[in-house]
């Protein structure tokens, strides 16, 4: 799917990028409904609307995707169940899945670097690397669409 993005610059898309694994992190920690996630943070958050918008798309697109691509990732994580990882990690691996198989508004190789980038600060010390490692294959063997060829998702 190509989801129109706001005129975002690079460090605005990034944010919005955290602001989404927030998201899916807060979701996946607890009961609460998805929509009502969305919902509280979109009054706590200091994003302008629209970028706040693009966050929220990324966050819904991962969330309804996550059975299928859990399913995937178990496959390409040799040992390892997405049900059995870390709740940082899963989520990272969630939206970046998501974006790497659906959005065709984003480079391959922005998802995976900005999924490395937040394992980096959020996820345990050895998550880069593997993250890195099962988006890499991924990509070679799952990626469904070319990157887009301007900008840098």
């Amino acid at each position: 799917m190509a989801d129109a993005k706001p005129d975002l610059t690079a460090r605005q898309r990034r944010r919005a990028r955290e602001v989404a694994f927030l998201l899916l992190f807060q979701a996946d920690q607890g009961p609460t409904e998805f929509d009502q996630v969305i919902a509280a943070e979109r009054e706590e958050t200091d994003l302008p609307a629209d970028h706040y918008d693009w966050a929220a798309g990324l966050a819904r697109g991962a969330w309804a995707a996550r059975r299928t691509n859990d399913r995937l990732l178990d496959s390409l994580a040799t040992g390892w169940a997405v049900a059995r990882m870390g709740s940082a990690e899963r989520s990272i691996l969630r939206l970046a899945a998501y974006e790497i198989r659906e959005r065709t508004d984003i480079p391959h190789g922005v998802s995976v670097n900005e999924a490395v980038e937040l394992a980096k600060r959020y996820a345990e010390a050895e998550a880069p690397r593997f993250i890195n490692g099962i988006l890499g294959t991924l990509v070679r063997e799952h990626g469904r669409r070319e990157p887009a060829p301007e900008g840098d998702g």
